[in-house]
Parts: structure tokens; C-alpha cells; sequence
């Protein structure tokens, strides 16, 4: 469960974050992190902390559950 819940977090955050134009550079920046950390998460290697999960939230302009919400099956 653990490993789920980071790959749809490190999902969700690159697509926000690629939908808004975003660098990983100024999210680290406006988040106050480094820009690698932002990395490590995307890539799965690093797992954020709640607080880091609000920070990274408020950047993206999205409520923290957004983040960690699974991907809808497609109907088709």
C-alpha cells in the first residue's frame, strides 16, 4: 500500500505540475526545498512528509487529498 500510495503521489504531482507550467526548480523554490528532493520524489526514491505533501499543495494551488487521490479507471 505504502509503495501505491507514492507512485500516485509522485503521478499526480509531475502531471500538476507539467499542467501548470511549473519547473521542478521554482516548485523546490517556492516550497522551500531543494530542487533535487522535488526530483526524488517524482522518480519515487523519496518519500514527503504530510507537512511537505501541504507545501507542495500550496504551490500546485490544489488541496493536499488532490494529490494523493488515485487516477479514475477510463470507461470506454
Amino acid at each position: 500500500m505504502a509503495a501505491r500510495i507514492r507512485t500516485i503521489f509522485a503521478e499526480n504531482l509531475k502531471r500538476l505540475r507539467l499542467k501548470r507550467g511549473i519547473s521542478q526548480e521554482k516548485l523546490a523554490l517556492d516550497a522551500g526545498v531543494e530542487r533535487a528532493y522535488v526530483g526524488l520524489i517524482e522518480r519515487q526514491k523519496s518519500s514527503p512528509t504530510i507537512d511537505m505533501v501541504a507545501k507542495i499543495a500550496r504551490v500546485l494551488g490544489v488541496e493536499p487529498a488532490k494529490l494523493l487521490e488515485a487516477p479514475r479507471a477510463k470507461r470506454g
